[in-house]
């Protein structure tokens, strides 16, 4: 993989767009649509020489709200002052009604306009700040330069009140100010990495730097996007783009992107294979080796009168008891409770290793309705996995080629998922792990994809045992359009049977692994309202939820 500096060529200092665009930005008629100011309100005037960098001066050249490309096959960016452009004034977090307008279109202009609805004096610290007032925001991006020049070219600059004269006027200590851009802009050139060369036109492209995550869309599918990026050092960026029905990525680690520089970055781009039916998009790290897998979009479910498995259609539903429950069975109310060889309902809660396939020494082959409370009932007889030999005891047989259980105990995949043993763990993006959580008000565990950003959605508390469910209140929407549109996995707490009672349902979850324990236990992970144990172990006649994984291809 090429470093993803090659072929990058940078600008001494990025100018930031001036504009064009001036017809149809609000922002450039912000004093003719001020109200007269009340009377007795004190109106400031300002004027103070501000300066742009203009780059390769060789090069240089007039924009009018418009980042312009320039020098030897288009390598620099350049652009300057424009007459029609606004600045805006800040104290503090206070902004300035008014702004202040430049008076040539050039690289150094003087800047002046009046303020208002603020309070100036003496030795105060200001802000200016084009092409708009407000917070810096770099969402909604669209990939083009004009984009970029009318909505994120940001640039500040300070300057110090000298004095305030009776009528308004504002004197700065200096005589001249310079401003600094905010962001770096990178023009991504995509290929496929398959041959080195064919384009790919893009509908979308996601670029990630371990803290922030910027989605632009292109109006039309396109091989080179532009993209203003606040300036990061030594960060791992990965990008992502959706090329038709396909999804390509990229990563590179130790990447710097320097405020006021333009970047030209070509990248090789890696086809993903799709996910698999029935599957969640996210990947989760499961062993030191890097094996990587997708989670099941559901609980494992079952109907013992039609011999059918599925998967839950909703990462929170549970079947329960007859109380409890939150699972949709077209009209009727199933209950984990009142099992038989012939129930006509779901049930989602099993004893281990009951995945109703002959394998070989597997005692009495106790089935998935099994209630039977003598462990030595249940799996392969002795002290086997389900792997290998006794593949066929693992649930994952009955939902096609693939699909498995984690393994568990000290050492195991959901241990190691999970993160508990320090020196056992996967390393993601954002650095979180899981969380505990209600969604559409189901309680349960949340665990996040290797490549979670934490712009995505905030989590108040996350990697503790300790935390209440109510820690992070998930609605029905976020959860769809913030976690699991992003890979998250959700764990409802679905209670567990012994025999034929059900309990703990909405309070506690167990999750069965693939990995015995001796000849009568097996490992399973415990999570309730004060703790989280990816490496319990029970006896294996308790009745537990089953969620799938297949590994990434």
């Amino acid at each position: 993989m090429k470093k993803i500096m090659t072929n990058i060529r940078t600008l001494a200092a990025l100018l930031i767009a001036s504009g064009t665009f001036a017809a149809c930005s609000s922002d450039d008629n912000t004093i003719d649509l001020q109200p007269a100011q009340p009377a007795g309100q004190q109106v400031y005037t300002m004027t103070i020489q501000a300066t742009k960098s203009t780059g390769d001066e060789a090069n240089a050249r007039v924009a009018t709200r418009a980042l312009a490309l320039g020098g030897e096959d288009n390598k620099t960016l350049n652009a300057t002052w424009a007459t029609t452009e606004n600045i805006f004034v800040k104290k503090g977090s206070d902004w300035a009604t008014g702004s202040l307008q430049p008076d040539a279109n050039a690289a150094t202009a003087t800047l002046k306009g009046s303020l208002s609805d603020i309070t100036i004096a003496k030795d105060d610290v200001l802000t200016l700040q084009f092409p708009r007032s407000g917070e810096l925001d770099y969402t909604g991006q669209v990939g083009t330069l004009e984009d970029i020049a009318a909505k994120y070219d940001y640039a500040t600059a300070t300057v110090q009140v000298a004095s305030v004269s009776a009528t308004g006027n504002i004197i700065p200590t200096e005589a001249t100010t310079t401003f600094q851009n905010q962001q770096a802009i990178v023009n991504f050139t995509l290929v496929d990495k398959a041959d080195g060369t064919t384009p790919l036109n893009a509908t979308e492209l996601i670029v990630s730097d371990g803290t922030n995550t910027y989605t632009v869309t292109p109006a039309s599918a396109t091989s080179e996007i532009y993209v203003a990026i606040p300036g990061i050092a030594s960060q791992t960026v990965t990008l992502t783009a959706t090329v038709g029905s396909d999804t390509y990525t990229y990563e590179k680690s130790n990447v710097t992107f320097a405020n006021g520089k333009y970047y030209r970055v070509g990248v090789k781009m890696t086809k993903q294979a799709a996910v698999p039916t029935g599957a969640i998009g996210g990947k989760f790290t499961i062993n030191s080796s890097g094996d990587k897998v997708y989670f099941s979009k559901g609980n494992l479910q079952y109907q013992a009168s039609s011999n059918t498995w599925r998967f839950a259609e909703n990462q929170y539903d549970y079947v329960g008891d007859a109380t409890k429950g939150n699972v949709k069975v077209e009209e009727t109310k199933s209950n984990n409770a009142s099992i038989s060889s012939s129930y006509t309902g779901w049930i989602d809660l099993f004893g281990w290793g009951t995945s109703n396939q002959t394998i070989t020494n597997y005692g009495s082959a106790y089935q998935p309705w099994s209630t039977s409370t003598t462990s030595t009932h249940y799996g392969p007889t002795g002290a086997y996995n389900l792997t290998d030999t006794y593949a066929n005891g693992d649930w994952g047989v009955n939902m096609g080629t693939g699909w498995r259980t984690l393994t568990g105990g000290s050492g195991g995949e959901w241990e190691y998922l999970f993160g508990t043993n320090s020196s056992k763990k996967r390393t993601t993006t954002s650095g979180i792990l899981y969380a505990k959580a209600t969604v559409n008000g189901v309680a349960g565990v949340i665990l996040l994809p290797d490549d979670w950003s934490a712009s995505y959605h905030s989590l108040t508390s996350y990697n503790t045992t300790d935390a209440a469910y109510t820690a992070n209140s998930i609605t029905d929407t976020d959860w769809s359009n913030d976690f699991e549109a992003h890979g998250a996995v959700f764990l409802p707490a679905a209670g567990r049977r012994s025999g034929t009672p059900v309990g703990s349902v909405g309070s506690n979850g167990y999750y069965w692994s693939s990995t015995a324990l001796g000849t009568d236990y097996a490992y399973y992970v415990f999570f309730g309202p004060g703790n989280v144990r990816p490496e319990n172990s029970s006896s294996r006649y308790y009745g537990y939820s089953v969620r799938l994984v297949r590994l990434v291809e």
